[in-house]
């Protein structure tokens, strides 16, 4: 049983289904200050004529936050959270789905209500003792401020889009181009590639002292800077942490009894001194056989309420007596403790003031893109990896190194690369210009890339039917993303307010 299965997982939240179509309660505190800022109509985007609101944009958000729980186990901290650009992502998600609908029903497809019906139906949420219980669905969509015409418009939405997906997705390929492809799959090269975007420039501009002084003296500027402090004051809180070590005899299929006194002998025999020793020799949780139970820093609502509620009353440099919780018994030992520490605007004033500052200095960043652009071209044309990557140390920008493109897929790393760059790149490398370090400038930012020379084709037979399912399946995904692509292309979408 490792440390992340005993953590909180979560207690009567409703886990979203099919496109957050279930409303859980907002988890974040930020969601209010981000509501306050689209307006009365709550509409957080405009797709064509179709206007986004903010219920979608909730809805994805905590369907996205939901789903990387389950996958890391865990609650998500704010940190987390931003570092996953949940915000982002979940807005891009409802703007997809919204120009899929809007295709769907540009095309004719349709669900009748036999096939809404059924779908809900099959929601295990709305279950009980695996028969659909209307009460339940009625309670549960009550709570969630939804009527069940709202909800059953949502899943025919839903329904619609997924046809339309379904279609786009099993368009049929032929064997000849089948073949194409496979001679386009077999081209490969390697490269060493890098990715300067101009909003990761912004950051280093250089902001004086006197700039930010002159920028405060502004009553405006000054308001602006104060309202985005508390606007982010929640996150920048320090809440209570500590760092703790646990040993843990758990209880799932034993004697409970004999557990309890197994723990409680071993309560006796534990010291500061002896704790990790005594942990990897004796606790059942796997991640902490080789770490000597240990926990690193964490805040309230990160552990199991009977843990926490003991852990956080515990000096530091003490040991608990046996805690009982879902899991089985711990022992807790506390190293440390971090106060909690509320922010102050003083500590962040220049900060911010520096952040908006830079932000407007759009002449600066592109300047400094196009000299980081010459020092990585150079460092390419040396082939000076070592140079290369300081420079990504530096600023912060995607670097690869060495990385396997293929004509069809491009690149397998993190760094891709459009259909023309793709041509472009493999039309040189079979030229005397295979040497030459390329740039592909695009709105955001460049993507500079230097590839060995094409060495020939290597030969795929794709004769095993698993293998020609499996490329199938990758053209027909690629085709949707093109289908995505176009639409966005061809569609006017405006998006209100700050995530």
């Amino acid at each position: 049983m490792s440390v992340d299965r005993f953590q909180k997982t979560g207690s009567g939240i409703l886990v979203s289904v099919l496109i957050g179509l279930i409303v859980v309660s907002f988890m974040f505190s930020d969601y209010q200050s981000f509501t306050n800022k689209v307006g009365s109509s709550g509409t957080i985007a405009k797709v064509g004529s179709s206007s986004v609101k903010v219920e979608e944009f909730r809805n994805e958000y905590n369907r996205q936050i939901q789903l990387y729980q389950q996958m890391f186990g865990k609650e998500l901290s704010q940190q987390d959270i931003d570092g996953l650009n949940l915000k982002n992502n979940a807005l891009e998600s409802v703007i997809n789905n919204k120009l899929l609908t809007n295709l769907a029903s540009e095309v004719g497809i349709s669900a009748g209500a036999d096939e809404v019906k059924q779908e809900i139906k099959e929601i295990s949420y709305f279950k009980t003792d695996e028969n659909f219980d209307i009460e339940k669905y009625k309670f549960i969509l009550s709570r969630n401020r939804l009527t069940p015409n709202e909800f059953e418009e949502n899943i025919l939405t839903d329904l619609k889009t997924k046809k339309l997906q379904s279609i786009i997705k099993t368009f049929p390929i032929s064997s000849k181009y089948m073949e194409q492809i496979n001679t386009f799959k077999g081209q490969k090269i390697k490269a060493t590639m890098a990715k300067i975007t101009l909003q990761e420039m912004f950051k280093f501009v250089e902001v004086s002292k006197d700039e930010m002084d002159s920028f405060l003296k502004n009553d405006a500027n000054l308001a602006r800077v104060t309202s985005k402090f508390n606007e982010q004051k929640k996150q920048l809180d320090q809440p209570e942490q500590i760092k703790a070590r646990h040993i843990l005899l758990t209880t799932e299929g034993k004697d409970e009894e004999k557990v309890k006194a197994e723990i409680e002998d071993l309560a006796k025999k534990v010291t500061l001194k002896n704790f990790k020793e005594m942990a990897n020799k004796f606790t059942e949780d796997p991640s902490g056989k080789t770490n000597g139970g240990d926990l690193d820093w964490f805040a309230k609502g990160r552990m199991v309420p009977a843990f926490e509620e003991v852990a956080f009353n515990m000096d530091a440099k003490t040991i608990s007596s046996p805690v009982k919780s879902d899991f089985g018994y711990h022992i807790i030992m506390v190293e440390d403790k971090k106060a909690a520490k509320e922010a102050i605007f003083e500590d962040y004033k220049m900060q911010f003031t520096k952040e908006m500052i830079q932000n407007s200095k759009n002449d600066d960043a592109k300047a400094l893109l196009e000299k980081v652009k010459v020092e990585v071209k150079a460092a390419m044309d040396k082939k000076e990896i070592t140079k290369l990557e300081a420079l990504e140390k530096k600023y912060g920008f995607l670097f690869e190194k060495e990385k396997e493109i293929n004509r069809l897929d491009g690149t397998s790393g993190q760094l891709s690369l459009s259909d023309e760059q793709l041509r472009t790149l493999f039309e040189k490398s079979k030229t005397n210009a295979s040497k030459e370090v390329q740039i592909f400038d695009e709105i955001a930012g460049s993507i500079i890339v230097q590839a060995a020379p094409f060495v020939g084709e290597e030969k795929n037979d794709n004769d095993n039917e698993q293998d020609k399912k499996v490329l199938s399946q990758a053209i027909s995904n690629k085709l949707f993303q093109s289908v995505l692509t176009q639409l966005k292309n061809t569609t006017t979408i405006k998006r209100y307010g700050t995530l």
